[in-house]
């Protein structure tokens, strides 16, 4: 369990599947505090307000934008964990954008917020092609007209 981090877990017999499973919830938030440092993947994407698959495009990337990852290895080899840093999610959030966050920063609605940033020629530096979603550089969007 957790990558052979947990010590103290136990499993009912004839209960099928993960109910049969007993961990002690304290020693679960110990060892997760203890090894697995930073912000799950969920939490990163959603505070970036990207889709999964787009999350994981970013990590996926070698150059820029790309999203760092930390991983960690579990100590029985047999699992891997990925995390972000909360100052890696902030800088990437700082310096690149989507048509949501633009969209949910100025209070209109994403189809006008396209609309402008099309009028304007704001570009893209990946397009939905390549990871699923548009992605701008904060410094490009320009003063938006409220609808």
């Amino acid at each position: 369990m957790l990558g052979g981090y947990l010590e103290n877990v136990t499993r009912l017999n004839n209960v099928e599947g993960y109910a049969a499973i007993l961990v002690d919830p304290d020693e679960v938030r110990a060892r997760k505090a203890l090894h697995l440092p930073g912000i799950s993947a969920s939490d990163a994407f959603a505070r970036l307000k990207l889709p999964r698959s787009t999350g994981w495009e970013l990590a996926n990337r070698e150059n820029s934008p790309r999203l760092q990852p930390i991983t960690i290895d579990g100590l029985n080899g047999q699992h891997r964990f990925y995390r972000f840093s909360e100052d890696d999610v902030a800088a990437f959030a700082s310096e690149y954008t989507t048509e949501i966050r633009v969209a949910n920063a100025h209070g209109i609605e994403k189809k006008d917020i396209v609309k402008q940033l099309k009028k304007r020629g704001v570009r893209t530096v990946l397009g939905r092609v390549e990871i699923g979603l548009e992605i701008y550089r904060v410094q490009d969007i320009p003063v938006l007209e409220t609808a």
